[in-house]
């Protein structure tokens, strides 16, 4: 069991193995027990997950004026505020659904009582909240970083520039430069893994869909070394390697 660091009453079962064998995490909080639920590619397609998650992507200059008049620098204020019906207005209700309901995705245990979120009657912080976030995109194999509370002046500065940093890469990619599609990984993993059907990959977790995508390349590589190997054609300054060696 791992226990997060700062967070002493705070621990997960999270690793990579268990990701990959589609289990849920455990989470503990002091002697609390709960859930954390890898989400699937078919989540993908669930309105609220996606809205979630196109916030959660957001960094904290990116969401200061989401709410006209107020300026909420983290996620944590941003999704209380919005989930304790301060601003009544419909648009603003609606938000609150839709990211209440992504985040139960993940953590079907979790709910905003008396403007606060809790964990079967525990108290959830903002640290403990940004730990569950962290987690969220560990699990979608993405980085994050998260502002704490706790966190001293240099290494606030520290994590400020390392987001203008993903936000500079994330608007390149978005005009113009081309990642491989959800739709080609597919097709690709169904190539090299013939054992699944097209159902099955949108039934596995996201991170392990991520998974199976970066050996693909490397499967294909690997074929083509062996087939040069054994005709000798191999160059003498290459060895040749099965695909999971470094």
């Amino acid at each position: 069991m791992k226990e997060v660091e700062g967070l002493a009453n705070f621990n997960t079962d999270f690793s990579i193995l268990r990701l990959l064998s589609s289990q849920p995490i455990t989470g503990y909080i002091g002697d609390i027990e709960f859930k954390i639920i890898p989400p699937k590619l078919l989540d993908y397609y669930n309105a609220s997950f996606s809205f979630l998650l196109s916030i959660l992507e957001k960094d904290v200059d990116e969401i200061k004026n989401i709410i006209v008049g107020q300026k909420l620098d983290n996620h944590y204020l941003l999704f209380s505020f919005i989930l304790a019906g301060v601003d009544k207005t419909e648009d603003v209700v609606k938000l609150g659904i839709l990211i209440l309901s992504g985040l139960q995705l993940i953590v079907p245990d979790l709910v905003f009582e008396d403007k606060m979120f809790k964990i079967k009657g525990e108290f959830i912080s903002e640290q403990t909240f940004n730990q569950f976030i962290l987690i969220f995109f560990k699990m979608l194999k993405k980085d994050k970083i998260m502002i704490n509370p706790t966190d001293d002046k240099f290494t606030k500065k520290e994590k400020e520039m390392k987001m203008k940093v993903q936000r500079i890469k994330r608007n390149a990619n978005k005009n113009g430069s081309k990642g491989n599609s959800m739709e080609d990984m597919l097709a690709a993993i169904l190539y090299e893994f013939p054992q699944y059907t097209l159902e099955d990959l949108f039934e596995l977790n996201i991170y392990t869909i991520y998974y199976l995508f970066g050996y693909v390349g490397k499967i294909a590589n690997y074929e083509v070394s062996k087939i040069a190997a054994g005709n000798g054609n191999l160059k003498k300054s290459k060895k040749h390697k099965y695909f999971i060696e470094k």
